[in-house]
């Protein structure tokens, strides 16, 4: 789409590393040659980083002498064979990279190295539905440590609900619901911000 128009450069800059090319022939056109397809193209490798995954990939497997055939080779190859990676350092690379005022890419180089492993792969953790304490401790930031059962607390009065309690807030923003020890207890004026001593039960 570059080539005719369609799209710019910038476009296909910023989008080519979420694009995922398969070397799949295409019924009524001409049988996609092997030359043509890189494996990298299967994958979320940036191209700009093309050349650093080829590096790493060849010297995994022990190549020399990289042209763009035995490149796209080597590719293919650590795909199956993987394992080669871990038998290199990614901090040694990342720091003649940075010699060479390349920026810094260990990161870079740490993404490269799982996409060659597993390309396109979901590397996220499976989801775990959280407990009611975790879901609490994300909503309020509060927790087992800071509030629990029987733990006296001061709140400030924000208004009365009936003959059964009042409203008030936590020092740490949570609206309460506060009962009084006795009925007769909420009858009394209460002025907005006053200080309420209260313990906490559970709900």
């Amino acid at each position: 789409r570059v080539a005719d128009g369609q799209e710019t450069d910038k476009v296909w800059e910023l989008c080519a590393g979420f694009v995922k090319v398969a070397s799949v022939d295409t019924p009524g056109e001409e049988p996609v040659r092997s030359d043509e397809f890189d494996p990298l193209d299967g994958t979320r490798i940036h191209p700009e980083s093309y050349d650093i995954a080829y590096k790493l990939a060849a010297d995994a497997l022990d190549v020399e002498h990289i042209t763009e055939a035995v490149a796209k080779e080597v590719v293919a190859r650590i795909v199956t064979e993987p394992a080669s990676l871990e038998t290199l350092d990614l901090d040694q690379y990342a720091e003649e990279l940075r010699h060479r005022n390349l920026g810094l890419k260990r990161n870079v180089l740490e993404d490269i190295k799982a996409e060659l492993t597993r390309p396109f792969a979901d590397r996220r953790d499976l989801y775990t539905p959280l407990t009611a304490d975790e879901l609490f401790q994300h909503l309020t930031g509060e927790t087992e440590h800071t509030l629990w059962s029987g733990m006296e607390i001061t709140a400030k009065f924000m208004r009365l609900l009936d003959d059964t309690g009042c409203l008030a807030r936590t020092a740490g923003g949570l609206t309460a619901r506060v009962f009084p020890r006795s009925r007769q207890g909420v009858k009394f004026f209460l002025p907005e911000e006053q200080r309420l001593l209260a313990r906490l039960r559970p709900g």
